[in-house]
């Protein structure tokens, strides 16, 4: 990999948006691009599911990982998934990088992203402008709206008392 922004271009319908390799220990902050040294390591966290109903998910995040999340989302949502437009909208989760945030907290593949924190989410363009619209810059967490074998489902992902 040559150190460059992943492409966010819109695949073509039914094509899976490419993923790139994961940052290497010598990445640093660019503008515009949050990878920086701090791998994910899920198990030192303290996070855990405190509401699991059939169409709502509540996550008590370990401030430590709400941080990370905060600090690395173009990570989690262009290099920890793969994704495909949905015809009807939505971003089909393809993969989820084994270890990684998603996979940790609940994301599977084959689910369905709507939205997050109200962004709605119909195509790679979409992500970009979630993560680069200042709107979304002071969020104190993630409110996930997705579909799980055609159910709606809410994640929503906050630091723990």
């Amino acid at each position: 990999m040559d150190g460059s922004t992943p492409s966010l271009e819109a695949p073509s319908s039914g094509e899976s948006a490419p993923v790139a390799d994961p940052p290497t220990a010598a990445a640093s902050p660019v503008a515009g691009n949050r990878f920086t040294a701090a791998p994910y390591r899920g198990d030192q966290y303290r996070s855990r599911r405190v509401r699991d109903l059939d169409d709502f998910q509540l996550w008590d995040l370990d401030p430590r990982e709400l941080a990370w999340l905060l600090s690395h989302q173009r990570e989690v949502l262009t290099r920890d998934i793969e994704t495909a437009s949905e015809p009807g909208g939505g971003l089909r989760l393809v993969r989820v990088r084994e270890g990684s945030f998603g996979d940790r907290r609940g994301l599977r593949p084959g689910d369905i992203l709507q939205e997050i924190n109200g962004q709605e989410l119909d195509g790679p363009f979409d992500v970009e402008d979630f993560l680069v619209d200042p709107a979304y810059a002071g969020a104190r967490g993630w409110r996930v709206r997705l579909l799980r074998e055609g159910r709606p489902l809410t994640m929503d992902y906050r630091a723990g008392s």
